[in-house]
């Protein structure tokens, strides 16, 4: 498998705020915080996407919930495996 599958198998996308962006499942974490610090909106929805065999699953994830955001990212390696 070449680097850009291998990238590509861990990445993840980003709704927030009218904001559409993508990382790596090893940033979720820290990308999902730096954009509820600097973009919150009270009752906005967060979501996560990823790629689950032909279509992307979106899970919503409450702002600063740690429990959901570890959920997706399980989730997210359990598919990689």
């Amino acid at each position: 498998m070449n680097e850009y599958e291998e990238l590509f198998k861990h990445k993840v996308s980003f709704l927030y705020s009218g904001i559409r962006c993508g990382g790596h499942v090893n940033d979720l974490v820290e990308n999902s915080v730096w954009l509820w610090e600097r973009y919150y909106i009270k009752d906005e929805p967060f979501k996560i996407g990823m790629i689950e065999g032909d279509v992307i699953k979106y899970y919503e994830v409450k702002p600063f919930d740690f429990d959901g955001l570890e959920r997706v990212r399980k989730r997210k390696l359990d598919l990689i495996k």
